[in-house]
């Protein structure tokens, strides 16, 4: 009797006071969030609460903070609690943990700890929902309507997607990719709360964050609409077509829509299965040659650069028919693509830079709104840069030094970009490239001096100009005569035509670059260029005899350039780093 007392009670509370309607509606919506909505809401307030925890860890408790312990403990609690955030939340949450994983250079140990564990793989959906989704994207058709094989349970399954194995009618391999249905529900709902959280952030921090907010919502919106995907990778495709050396799968458009994408199965090893590679044959300096070559192409010469060039996206084989090394690159989501004008801007930054033409550097970073040209060259070759010195800052710091200076990290930072507003948008996409490519060539075993050859082909993206017309002539008369040139001697080239914002490749370069002017500066160029080959080789010896004669275990080139930038950006801004974390972990 006193149970069904108290229920009445209950039960009037809930119905006639504002406080139990307010309850019950919280407990409905919850339930009908989590069941029917994939927790779109839940997972947004779980962020909302993760943020303003960290917005009291870091503008009220960060400056009480007396020794470097107390920091330290700081950044552990924080990046902890954004990586049990990812975790719990997944889908587009992984893919922010992995751009995270990437920041080694810059961000505190704790970070580097929890997200390079962070791996972009969840549970896959039934078959049933997969059969689902394929019937919505193509007018009631089965897979096994279209298919003459596929295999129901998926080779892969990651945050956004998962694949399966299937066989055209004809009897090709292919490999299908299908969107889980939970990310367009999603989506709306992570982009606007991660637009909120950075407004916020900014507002009350006062430092430039909000910029960087829709290049990156863009991209995100990118990667999930397939459509897109399979455009980029005809692009990619179609710039790398004169080199056999590189291979980009064929999309088969008859299957692919914006959740589903049926491309080319390729047969090849992971650029990161080191072993592997070695027992079959390849010549790992070559596989990391190939990619560094590759990217330094995209970035310089076509200006539609691979954003994720994560090594689980590259794969080596065999070329049909031949012996040749032949590197695959898939998952061409997310992409980079450069203006004209940038491109040019980039690949003359990058040679002033090896000139060390401190005025060349400091106008383009004027005109890009960044005010300390220094700090922001070093962040570009990923090596410290002093023109000034012609040397590396290397003096050490103490305790004292590392709390003071990540106290005035803020003031760094903001003083860092003078004019947000004109800084382009490309640099962001753009840093990450930079970063997993150089993690990929530390995995490698630094077998590649990455410098050198992106600063080669930044001279060769500036050679010529194909927007004035009796140059564009003769380019074309010029192209002709070395139509047959053996693929070695070729590099692709692309120009500014797009078509729905895409740039599609427009011609091949020589080695022996048509229209290089020979100047003074060139001489100093090749010599600079010849330093740094000097220590790159000197290095790579060291660590070999070190390996031979005693045993011992030396960093490589990119090793030294890490915490040569380490010491640089410690100085700079108070982060004393830990460079064992990051995308150079998934090799061996």
């Amino acid at each position: 009797m006193s149970s069904f007392r108290a229920a009445r009670r209950v039960g009037s509370w809930v119905v006639n006071s504002w406080t139990g309607r307010a309850c019950t509606a919280a407990i409905v919506w919850h339930q009908y969030d989590t069941h029917f909505k994939y927790a779109r809401f839940n997972r947004n307030v779980r962020s909302i609460w993760a943020a303003v925890e960290t917005l009291v860890d870091y503008k009220f408790l960060f400056a009480r903070q007396r020794t470097a312990e107390e920091l330290e403990a700081l950044h552990e609690r924080v990046a902890k609690r954004w990586y049990d955030v990812c975790c719990k939340n997944a889908g587009l949450y992984i893919k922010l943990g992995q751009q995270i994983a990437t920041m080694n250079h810059i961000l505190p140990p704790p970070y580097l700890k929890y997200f390079s564990e962070l791996h972009d793989q969840a549970p896959s959906v039934s078959f049933e929902v997969v059969e689902g989704i394929f019937r919505r994207e193509f007018k009631g058709k089965k897979p096994q309507d279209v298919f003459l094989e596929f295999e129901e349970m998926p080779i892969a399954s990651a945050s956004i997607a998962q694949v399966h194995r299937a066989r055209l009618a004809d009897g090709t391999p292919v490999a299908v990719k299908i969107q889980k249905p939970e990310i367009a529900v999603q989506l709306p709902w992570d982009l606007g709360c991660f637009h909120l959280l950075v407004f916020c952030f900014e507002k009350i921090f006062d430092l430039p964050m909000y910029w960087t907010v829709e290049p990156l919502c863009k991209a995100v919106r990118q990667e999930v609409d397939f459509h897109i995907e399979a455009r980029n990778s005809e692009i990619a495709k179609d710039f790398f077509d004169q080199d056999k050396r590189f291979y980009i799968p064929s999309v088969c458009w008859d299957f692919t829509s914006e959740r589903v994408l049926t491309m080319e199965w390729i047969d090849g090893i992971k650029i990161s299965k080191l072993s592997t590679l070695r027992e079959n044959g390849f010549d790992v300096a070559a596989v990391a040659h190939l990619m560094v070559e590759a990217f330094s192409r995209q970035i310089f010469l076509s200006g539609f650069v691979h954003a994720d060039p994560h090594p689980g996206n590259m794969l080596v084989r065999r070329r049909p028919n031949s012996r040749e090394t032949q590197l695959v690159i898939l998952d061409h989501g997310s992409y980079l693509s450069e203006s004209e004008l940038f491109r040019k801007q980039y690949c003359e930054l990058w040679k002033a830079m090896v000139l060390l033409d401190t005025a060349t550097v400091d106008t383009i970073c004027k005109s890009w709104g960044i005010k300390d040209s220094n700090f922001f060259a070093s962040l570009q070759l990923l090596k410290p840069y002093n023109p000034e010195k012609h040397s590396v800052h290397l003096n050490a710091t103490t305790m004292e030094d590392i709390v003071k200076l990540q106290v005035e990290a803020y003031e760094r930072v903001k003083r860092l970009l003078s004019d947000s507003q004109q800084v382009p948008r490309e640099l962001i996409l753009l840093g990450r490239n930079l970063n997993i490519v150089r993690s990929n060539n530390k995995g490698m075993g630094s077998s590649v001096n990455r410098i050198n050859m992106m600063a080669h082909y930044a001279a060769e993206g500036i050679s010529v100009d194909l927007e004035n017309p009796l140059e564009a002539r003769l380019y074309k008369w010029y192209l002709d005569r070395i139509a047959h040139q053996p693929p070695e001697l070729e590099i692709l080239r692309a120009g500014d035509s797009r078509a729905g914002g895409m740039q599609t490749s427009r011609a091949v370069v020589s080695h022996r670059s048509f229209g290089r002017i020979l100047d003074l500066n060139l001489l100093f160029f090749k010599s600079q260029l010849l330093l740094i080959s000097v220590v790159y080789y000197t290095t790579q010896l060291w660590r070999k005899a070190n390996e031979v004669l005693f045993g011992r275990k030396v960093g490589g080139f990119e090793d030294i350039l890490e915490a040569s930038v380490a010491a640089t950006i410690e100085a700079k801004l108070g982060f004393k780093l830990n460079l064992d974390h990051g995308v150079d972990k998934c090799f061996g």
